[in-house]
This record gives C-alpha cells, sequence and structure tokens, in this order.
C-alpha cells in the first residue's frame, strides 16, 4: 500500500514535469481566481484604481504631500509657459514619484497584513520601497534643475 502511494506521487510528479510547457498542469489545477476581481468590464476596474488612490489620499499623509507638489508645480508650469516638451517630461516625473509612492503604500500595506510583527526582511523590503520613492523624488528634482537651467539661458 505505501508502495502504491509513493508510485502514484511519482507518477503526478513526472506527469507535472511532462505538462510543465503545455498547460495541462493550468487545466488540471486551474488557478483561483475571484470572479468579482478580474475580467471586469473597464468602468468598474477603473472604480477599483479610483478606490486606490481614495485609500492612498486618506491614508498616506506622504503621498497627499506629494500631490500638494504636484499642484505647485502645476502652477508654475501654467505661470512659467515652457515648451510642451518640459509640460510632457514634467508630467512623467510627477506621475513617477506618485506610482512609486502608490506602490510603496501597497506593498507596505499588504507586508503589514501578512507580517505584523517586526521582521528584517520586512524592513528590509519598506527601506527599498523607500528608497524607490527617494529615487523618483530626486528624478523629479532633476527635471526641475533642467527646466529652471532652460528658462534662465
Amino acid at each position: 500500500m505505501v508502495i502504491s502511494i509513493s508510485s502514484r506521487a511519482s507518477e503526478d510528479a513526472t506527469d507535472e514535469r511532462a505538462d510543465a510547457g503545455s498547460g495541462a498542469h493550468e487545466r488540471r489545477y486551474p488557478a483561483r481566481r475571484h470572479p468579482d476581481v478580474k475580467n471586469q468590464p473597464f468602468r468598474r476596474r477603473l472604480g477599483f484604481a479610483a478606490s486606490g488612490l481614495v485609500a492612498a489620499l486618506r491614508g498616506e499623509s506622504s503621498f497627499r504631500t506629494h500631490l500638494v507638489a504636484a499642484a505647485a508645480v502645476l502652477v508654475a508650469l501654467v505661470w512659467l509657459r515652457p515648451a510642451p516638451v518640459w509640460w510632457a517630461l514634467v508630467a512623467l516625473a510627477v506621475a513617477l514619484v506618485l506610482a512609486a509612492e502608490l506602490v510603496n503604500t501597497a506593498v507596505e500595506r499588504l507586508a503589514d497584513r501578512l507580517h505584523p510583527e517586526r521582521h528584517p526582511q520586512i524592513k528590509l523590503v519598506k527601506d527599498c520601497l523607500a528608497a524607490a520613492v527617494l529615487v523618483a523624488s530626486l528624478g523629479a528634482l532633476a527635471v526641475a534643475a533642467a527646466l529652471a537651467f532652460d528658462l534662465l539661458r
């Protein structure tokens, strides 16, 4: 009896290796998906994104700070009236900072939910995310410096 169980486990492992690239594994063991999230119409998915933005606005002071900075940048652009390419570069830089902040928020909340105790690896993940936001912010400042240099010459 033990031999047949062991033999069956061995056969399953062999079948899975043989099916690795064929998709047979997915047919036998389909990924569990929540029907209320996957394959929804665009309008509904846009609502999910809006919920994420609202959650970040309500729960993250650094996201609100970056939004205030983005509004100040918009006012400066309207006042300075740079060439359209500068508008595009600034918009990309601002979007990158806000996106990095959203990813930071999402992963931090997920890590806190899955592992509420302090752990050195989770601290490292959070530190790297904070560094990503810092790098994006420094990149945005570099775009601002380049714009100022271009306008002053």
